[in-house]
């Protein structure tokens, strides 16, 4: 029996050479300092899978992955995270390539992405706790010792309110 092929890490490189192949430009055209059109949403999406599937990675790290600067990796974050909400098409290229990029590297790639969406959740759940306390402490106290004191029966799930 033959071993299983090793599945590549998620890369910047292998993020550009995915969008490259999917939006029909070549990885250099992605990489260039022209602003072609055509090449430049190709490029923005590239930008943004890079910053959402690579969270260890910093803005300036991957502009100069992309031959570009931090400030161009930021405007595209947010302008393709803009653009998804109001276009669907746009969507569905990128959660497509986001599934085809996960599928094709390895489960180290997942184990960071979970890693950091359970941090982020952490701390709005936390930026969340904090403003409730500060907002009505008394009420607050009241309701948490509430939670705390109550212990889930066979008859309520431990997650119902």
């Amino acid at each position: 029996m033959n071993a299983p092929t090793p599945k590549p890490a998620l890369t910047v490189a292998l993020i550009q050479d995915q969008v490259a192949e999917y939006y029909r430009v070549k990885v250099a055209e992605i990489r260039a300092h022209r602003r072609a059109r055509k090449a430049a949403r190709p490029r923005q999406v590239a930008m943004y899978l890079a910053a959402t599937l690579l969270p260890a990675r910093s803005f300036p790290w991957l502009g100069r992955e992309f031959g570009r600067d931090r400030t161009t990796v930021a405007y595209a974050v947010t302008r393709v995270a803009r653009l998804m909400d109001h276009d669907s098409d746009l969507a569905r290229e990128v959660d497509l390539l986001r599934t085809r990029l996960l599928a094709m590297s390895a489960p180290d790639a997942l184990r960071e992405l979970a890693g950091a969406v359970a941090e982020d959740f952490a701390a709005a759940l936390r930026h969340a706790v904090m403003a409730a306390a500060e907002s009505d402490p008394a009420g607050f106290l009241h309701r948490a010792g509430a939670v705390f004191a109550t212990q889930p029966t066979e008859e309520t799930p431990p997650c119902a309110s």
